[in-house]
């Protein structure tokens, strides 16, 4: 019987150093590992000046390089050294990634399924060859500088933007109040200051969300999550009305919560002297988007999909980033008296985890303003080969936006739209903030190459739906894999499948990683 595997591709953040060097070490020179690594390496120093090798084994803090083939040398400096930094991690994870893949032993069930996590997704079409090895390095060290140059930095080189990963399970919400918490923080800061605050990426239904934002936002969100805090709050509340009125021990979306979330929600916006005016309103927007994000029509997945897309109406007013600023964290205390409120709300907690290395908000609306050059990019580096996209036929690819496999049948053309003209969750000032608006592709594109272009445009500012993906991967009502295999340097992928299982009430699946397979075969 032939095994059906799901081979997952990881994401920025994943890269460590000397990563590959084991295989580099074991494996001969003749291998294919090693011939797809010094293959990579000879094309990035002849066209960016810099080594791959010097890049991954000392993590440099200051490296020379060309931007591109024509342009001077530069050198370029990162305390936190330079292989997280993303136009060169991005090289150096999509060189790994695709020298791993290729060293692998195919058999009769190599062609199952793929997806890739974020730039995951790139690695795994220059696995397949839709895209060639040195196409695809071109891609992503030019995806690296153009997401860069969409964010400000002080003086000191420090972005305003922090990324937290949410666990709404640990904090006794449910996902879809999760939800409705980041649009009620989002609106009322934006009508009176540029600030941001989005999901990013659903990894794991229920347990794991990846929220962008700046300080302010985040600060709020962090307090209101807290379970202590809000049973502070209760007990506060209640002894100012005289009220036996005690705080639940989960959240729930019954319409007679609303009114006491509402109160929360007051409470915190006022600790940073944010008007609260908003909330007169607020209440009725908390009960229509409650009832969208949890009502059940046609299937409950589908519900939730349709709710996570949608944003409370708000204007939008085209000065606003003229006029109102993002503050950068040293400004919290002593520009808004924020002091200990602040600083509380943004520190590490078992449901409110700051990722390391986390200045950039990845597929946020800040990143709007680079979609268009990059889909010129892509047209660029795609392959124009038609034979190239036959593969699509044979195999199961999962673009990122989707959660499904790409097609070309309608239900597929429409799920595309969708996806297409989606806003994140939070996102309710990307317009007037980048000066470009979102791409909108009203009619679906036919061939693979264009659904291809239009979907990975999109998704540079547009959230990872990877909660979709694993379902599709781990439900014997859909993919039905045997076997999952993360192609990605440090294991990732795993407790993600758990849990999502878990979710879903059904069987985990163990997911083997490829390193270390090919490692044992040795």
């Amino acid at each position: 019987m032939v095994k059906r595997i799901a081979y997952l591709f990881s994401g920025q953040g994943t890269q460590s150093k000397d990563m590959g060097a084991k295989l580099l070490r074991s494996l001969p020179r003749a291998s294919k590992f090693s011939q797809t690594w010094d293959d990579a390496r000879e094309y990035l120093h002849d066209s960016y000046s810099f080594d791959l090798n010097y890049l991954v084994k000392e993590n440099p803090c200051v490296l020379k390089y060309r931007r591109t083939p024509n342009d001077p040398l530069e050198t370029k400096r990162c305390s936190n050294g330079l292989l997280n930094f993303t136009p060169f991690t991005q090289a150096a994870l999509l060189t790994y990634h695709v020298a791993l893949y290729n060293q692998m032993e195919r058999g009769a069930g190599a062609y199952g399924l793929f997806a890739g996590h974020s730039l995951g997704e790139i690695s795994s079409l220059a696995a397949l060859g839709m895209i060639s090895l040195h196409d695809a390095l071109d891609c992503v060290f030019k995806r690296g500088w153009l997401i860069n140059s969409c964010v400000s930095r002080n003086f000191k080189g420090i972005s305003p933007f922090k990324t937290i990963v949410v666990n709404p399970a640990r904090c006794e919400i449910s996902e879809s109040l999760f939800l409705t918490i980041v649009e009620a923080i989002s609106k009322p800061l934006m009508e009176q200051r540029a600030e941001l605050l989005e999901i990013t990426c659903y990894n794991v239904q229920n347990y794991q969300y990846v929220v962008s934002g700046s300080d302010v936002p985040l600060a709020i969100l962090g307090k209101i999550l807290d379970p202590g805090w809000r049973r502070k709050y209760f007990q506060v509340d209640s002894s100012s009305q005289n009220s036996s009125q005690k705080e639940p021990s989960a959240f729930d979306e019954q319409s007679d919560r609303i009114h006491e979330f509402v109160g929360i929600v007051r409470h915190a916006l006022s600790e940073v002297d944010v008007s609260l005016d908003h909330m007169q309103r607020m209440e009725i927007e908390f009960h229509d988007m409650m009832e969208q994000a949890t009502s059940v029509s046609g299937s409950p997945k589908r519900a939730k999909r349709q709710g996570r897309h949608q944003c409370m109406s708000v204007p939008r007013n085209p000065e606003l980033d003229n006029e109102k600023k993002i503050l950068f964290t040293e400004t919290l205390e002593h520009d808004m008296g924020l002091g200990s409120f602040a600083m509380d709300g943004l520190k590490k907690k078992p449901w409110f985890f700051p990722v390391q290395h986390g200045d950039i908000p990845f597929h946020s609306s800040i990143l709007n303003k680079a979609t268009h050059e990059w889909e010129e990019v892509l047209q660029q580096k795609l392959s124009s080969s038609d034979d190239a996209y036959k593969i699509l036929d044979k195999v199961d690819f999962i673009p990122n936006l989707l959660g499904h496999p790409l097609r070309k049948d309608s239900s597929v053309h429409e799920s595309i739209i969708t996806s297409l003209t989606m806003e994140n969750i939070g996102e309710t000032w990307s317009k007037c903030r980048s000066g470009y608006p979102p791409l909108n592709h009203s009619v679906p594109p036919m061939q693979y190459k264009e659904m291809l272009i239009s979907l990975l445009s999109k998704h540079l500012s547009a959230a990872v739906q990877w909660s979709e993906t694993l379902s599709h991967v781990i439900h014997p009502s859909k993919a039905a894999c045997d076997e999952i295999v993360e192609v990605s340097p440090t294991p990732l992928f795993g407790r993600m499948v758990s849990q999502q299982a878990k979710t879903e009430n059904i069987p985990p699946k163990e997911v083997r990683n490829l390193e270390e397979i090919i490692l044992g075969n040795i």
